[in-house]
């Protein structure tokens, strides 16, 4: 079962990632946590050791990729969610696992975590 941290400071979103990861990845995806915040985020992320994250790019007191240059050898795979396509240029300079438009779309979300749950376990899920 892989580890996943939610971050965002929206509640919807979270709500949105954590019901289509339950409907589609339940044997495979577990939430473990959320955070609303990157430094709330930095914290859970050292205590928890997620296998990915699911990261919102624009968020207060932090962007999406502050958090990351806080990991500059990480372990953990990362999904940006994000209703800023400007984004998505620098999320790539980060070398990230899947970037998702807000408001995400189901089928864009099952092909990232699809790809990131093939990597880590070498399986592809149904």
């Amino acid at each position: 079962m892989l580890k996943t941290i939610l971050i965002d400071d929206e509640s919807a979103p979270i709500e949105i990632v954590r019901y289509f990861l339950r409907k589609y990845f339940a044997d495979s995806v577990e939430v473990i946590d959320t955070a609303r915040s990157a430094d709330e985020a930095y914290l859970k992320i050292n205590k928890q050791n997620p296998d990915f994250i699911f990261l919102d790019f624009n968020m207060p007191r932090g962007y999406g990729y502050d958090l990351l240059e806080r990991f500059p050898a990480r372990d953990f795979d990362v999904i940006v969610m994000t209703a800023h396509p400007g984004y998505e240029k620098k999320a790539m300079e980060y070398g990230i696992a899947g970037f998702l438009h807000k408001p995400v779309e189901p089928d864009e979300l099952i092909q990232c975590v699809r790809r990131v749950v093939e990597r880590r376990t070498g399986v592809r899920p149904e």
